[in-house]
């Protein structure tokens, strides 16, 4: 009875990890989309401009980043 309760449990979690796997790698997906489209919209490579690169070109700790978001 307790091994046919541990399999139900095991199961549920690796079920729910399962979905939450799918879901991040859509949203990764999503993210990695959008950071090409920014790439492009400023004339560079997406090739050539890695995901990172481009998060931290768009981050608060950036000067123009600031300007523009305080000038609202």
């Amino acid at each position: 009875m307790k091994l046919i309760l541990a399999y139900m449990t095991l199961k549920g979690f690796i079920d729910e990890a399962k979905s939450q796997v799918d879901s991040v790698t859509r949203l990764y997906s999503d993210v990695g989309r959008n950071a090409d489209a920014l790439a492009l919209y400023f004339g560079e490579d997406p090739a050539r401009c890695p995901f990172e690169q481009v998060k931290s070109a768009m981050s608060y700790e950036n000067p123009f980043v600031l300007v523009i978001v305080t000038s609202r």
